[in-house]
């Protein structure tokens, strides 16, 4: 999911127009699309633990006690996986290209602050299921839109596009 923060005034976020007209620029907040568990998904994962530690009685009474320790370690970690990825909060990114300047925030790493002139965007397509948001600083190499789709990568690529265009035109 992404959001356009900074819009020139009288016009929506969501228009594409508005995007790169923006005079101070253009800040987009990108983060993964992530749903909660309801408390029916809980209701169905408890019934599919109590199946599991049901069928598993059967060769626990017959002595084979690896099939109920193996399903109940099993069902453990899944409901701790499941609540380990509810309580962290999803990955996020902020992109702004605004005065000449590009600024990307990334979750695990530092931020990157350049100047946009030397800067150039690229949209790599290694196949029909994948595509890549790179930009391009001299030597170096910066992969944005970690956290986003398929389809809203090659949404917001022309966004990108005219952003940067805007910011280097601005200068």
């Amino acid at each position: 999911m992404y959001e356009i923060m900074r819009c020139p005034e009288g016009r929506h976020a969501d228009d594409e127009a508005s995007a790169f007209d923006a005079p101070d620029g253009i800040r987009l907040r990108m983060r993964e699309n992530r749903s909660r568990l309801t408390e029916h998904g809980r209701e169905t994962f408890t019934v599919l633990i109590l199946l599991f530690m049901a069928m598993a009685i059967l060769p626990a009474l017959q002595g084979r006690w690896l099939v109920p320790l193996f399903a109940l370690s099993t069902m453990a970690a899944l409901v701790l996986a499941l609540e380990w990825h509810q309580r962290n909060p999803p990955p996020e990114e902020w992109l702004e290209l605004s005065d000449g300047r590009f600024v990307w925030r990334g979750r695990s790493r530092a931020a990157i602050d350049l100047p946009s002139y030397w800067l150039r965007f690229e949209l790599e397509r290694r196949g029909p299921t994948d595509c890549r948001l790179v930009f391009h600083h001299r030597m170096q190499r910066f992969e944005v839109g970690h956290c986003l789709n398929l389809d809203e990568r090659r949404e917001i690529a022309p966004i990108l596009t005219r952003a940067l265009a805007a910011s280097n035109h601005m200068r």
